[in-house]
């Protein structure tokens, strides 16, 4: 929010702190509980550095390394994808993102290559296609 005026922050700070209030007085301790639960386990994963999905070719597994991306876009989970988004999301111009450029115009990928390509454009500010 830190494109809004000062004055716009506070209200909408204000008016979520009214709207939570109220969600939570309407949800049941087993729902809040689960929603919590749900949550946690969402940013813990989120901060995993682990590559998820195992690879045949390789015995250490890392996100840098072009041919565990290879597998991750042939292969790879929509979790695995997302992970890999994630990476990439944190730091556009990172060592991550240039091998999956490397990745992604070297090999074609049926339904990945194009969708990375763009995905990579966009992040790094280019027009995608160019």
């Amino acid at each position: 929010m830190k494109y809004l005026p000062k004055t716009a922050q506070v209200i909408f700070k204000k008016w979520g702190k009214q709207g939570g209030n109220a969600r939570n007085k309407r949800l049941s301790p087993s729902q809040r509980h689960s929603i919590a639960s749900h949550a946690a386990l969402v940013r813990w994963r989120k901060n995993s550095v682990v590559p998820p999905m195992p690879s045949v070719r390789l015995s250490s597994l890392s996100w840098k390394n072009p041919v565990y991306l290879e597998e991750v876009l042939a292969e790879g989970s929509l979790s695995d994808w997302r992970q890999l988004y994630q990476q990439i999301v944190n730091y556009p111009f990172g060592e991550v993102a240039e091998a999956l450029e490397r990745v992604v115009n070297s090999v074609t990928i049926y339904g990945a290559t194009r969708l990375w390509k763009g995905l990579l454009a966009c992040l790094q500010g280019a027009a995608p296609g160019a």
